[in-house]
Parts: C-alpha cells; structure tokens; sequence
C-alpha cells in the first residue's frame, strides 16, 4: 500500500512538472510579446514624462527628466528587445539632442559637444544619410518648432515615431 501511494504520488508530481514544463516553453514567445509590448508602453511613457518636464519645467527639471528617459531606454536596451530596437536608437537619439539643446542654451559646450556625438550615433545605428552636428542641430530646432505648432494647435504633446524624420532616412 506503502509504495502505491509513493508511486502514484511520483506519477502526479511528474506529470505536474511535465506539465509545466511543456507550458513553459510553449509560452516563451506569448513572453516575448508581452515583454515588447510592455516595454513600448514604458518607453512611451517615460517620453512623454520627459517632454512634458522638458517643455513646462525648469532646465534642472527638464534635463533631469531627459536624462531618467535616457537611462530607462539604456535599461530597456540591455534586455535586447529586438522589435523595439530602432525605437530605443531614435529615442536616444533624439533625447540627446535635446540634451544638446539645453546645453548649447546654457552655454555649456563640453555637454553639447558629448550629447551631440551621442545623437551622431544613435543616427548613424539608424542608417541616416547625414549625422553632421550642423545637420542634426537644424533637425532639432525644425523638430521642436513643428512640435511646439502642433502642441498650440491641438493642445496636446505630440507624439514621436520613427517616421517623424524622413529627412533623415536613406
């Protein structure tokens, strides 16, 4: 009786940890989907925390919002989410050159300098036919104005996508 009830109780602890197992695996992918799908939330959340600050609030408040954005999507990035990586790369980007931005106004040109080697970058991840410092600062100035438009005409923050640049693509 003793070793029926050992039997059958290693029948049901095997088939339990089969069970698992074959749900585990046949749920990776539903994993990864959600994982993406969580992250885009994140980072376009965290964008649009980042433009507000960088809009209404002060240059502390803003740079400290830009830079919490950049960290999040340095954070995102390390978990190599394939799908989101061209959004991460723009992001960034685009996120140091406003970073430059600040700089440039503050007349803090070492940061301006770094920021914009850092966009320099993230454009050429991208593809961007031209990366040149005079290039970019004219994007961002062009970009911001179009934004500030939008935002007084629709009276909401203006999303950012990818295809918002088409200038910039090959």
């Amino acid at each position: 009786m003793r070793n029926k009830a050992i039997n059958t109780l290693c029948l049901l602890l095997g088939a339990t940890l089969g069970f698992g197992a074959v749900m585990l695996i046949s749920g990776i992918p539903f994993y990864r989907s959600m994982e993406a799908q969580t992250a885009e939330t994140c980072l376009s959340f965290f964008r649009t925390y980042a433009y507000v600050q960088y809009r209404q609030a002060g240059s502390k408040q803003s740079k400290e919002a830009l830079v919490t954005n950049l960290r999040v999507m340095e954070f995102m990035q390390a978990k190599h989410i394939q799908k989101l990586d061209a959004r991460f790369e723009f992001e960034a980007g685009l996120t140091d050159l406003r970073l430059y931005r600040m700089s440039v106004l503050a007349g803090n040109k070492k940061d301006a300098d770094e920021y914009m080697k850092k966009a320099q970058n993230e454009g050429a991840k991208l593809g961007w036919a031209d990366t040149s410092s005079t290039t970019l600062s004219r994007l961002i100035e062009s970009r911001e104005s179009k934004e500030l438009q939008l935002e007084k005409e629709a009276g909401q923050v203006p999303s950012a996508s990818i295809g918002k640049s088409p200038e910039m693509q090959n």
